[in-house]
Formats: structure tokens, sequence, C-alpha cells
């Protein structure tokens, strides 16, 4: 059995609030004793706890961003030609061979979007250009 990805810290963007998804959210985590702060931006975490570098990284492992997405342009998943629906960004592991450490160092945090119908609605765009339509 996988066992639910439960953060140990949750930033919220104010837009986020703005979305029922938002709201739903944060009063579940309120709801299970999580601490809840606020931030100007999904790509602006700033004070996360700890006391060096490699902390704040572990941390930042166990840290859910709530979001609203502004760019509803989709990219293509190399190497195929199929489009990723961007609605989480991030991974919680902690792998040790993972090149994400590297490539994600100054964002190893997990950020979800909360406007989940804006970016469905986008798909539409998409959908012509793909032999398949994508359902969700």
């Amino acid at each position: 059995m996988v066992k639910p990805f439960v953060p140990q810290l949750v930033y919220v963007e104010p837009s986020a609030l703005d979305y029922p998804l938002g709201k739903e959210l944060v009063h579940k985590f309120e709801q299970m004793g999580v601490e809840i702060r606020q931030t100007t931006s999904h790509n602006q975490i700033r004070n996360l706890p700890g006391e060096n570098d490699f902390q704040r990284y572990r941390i930042a492992k166990s840290t859910l961003v709530l979001g609203v997405r502004k760019t509803l342009k989709f990219d293509t998943s190399k190497p195929s030609a199929e489009y990723a629906i961007p609605l989480v960004t991030g991974c919680m592991g902690h792998c040790h061979y993972c090149y994400l450490q590297t490539t994600m160092g100054s964002k190893p945090y997990i950020r979800t979007y909360v406007n989940v119908e804006d970016i469905r609605s986008s798909r539409q765009v998409y959908a012509g250009a793909c032999s398949t339509a994508y359902s969700f």
C-alpha cells in the first residue's frame, strides 16, 4: 500500500483562496494541524525553516505550495509528442540518483495548482494537435 503524501508545511498564494479547491485544501490541512504560511507567489517561497541548505532542502521536500497556474501553455512531454498537463510540479522523493536533485535545487517543494478547471479548459487547444484527446 502506498502511503499518501502529507505535507509538514503548506504555503498558500493569496489568489489560490479564490478557488474552491484552494479553500478546501487549506481547510483540510488546518484540520490536520499542518502549519500554513502565506506567500506572494508559488514561485517565491522564502523563509523555509532550517539552519542550513541541507535542512531547508529536506524540509522543502515535505512542503506543499498551493498556487494558481497563470501560464496555460503546455509543453510537450519529450521524447514523445504528447503534451504534459501541468496540475502539479515537483517530487516528494529523496532519491539519491535522481537528476531532479540538481535541476530543482532552488524549488524542491511540491506545487499544486488549484485552478484545475482553467487548466482543463486550456487542453482543448492542444487536443486537435494530438492524435488522442486526453481525459482526466
